[in-house]
């Protein structure tokens, strides 16, 4: 006497975890990813109001001069 055993389905054999088994892990990538870009973005903006603050006052002493040496109404008006 012989007994037939059959394997059993794969998707019995090997079960795989739904999407929402993964989903703690993708919200914490997901945070982490955003933090670390914010912390990059800090000093850039930083850098940029800075920059902005020195053009506008280069443009304040440039005119200035215009008025006092150049004998004149600054060129932007």
């Amino acid at each position: 006497m012989k007994a037939t055993q059959t394997a059993p389905p794969l998707s019995t054999a090997f079960p795989w975890p739904d999407e929402t088994a993964y989903q703690a892990a993708l919200d914490l990538s997901s945070a982490m990813t955003r933090l670390v870009v914010d912390a990059q973005q800090l000093p850039l903006r930083s850098a940029l109001a800075w920059q902005q603050a020195m053009v506008a006052t280069q443009q304040e002493l440039f005119d200035e001069w215009a008025c006092r040496f150049a004998g004149g109404v600054p060129i932007d008006g």
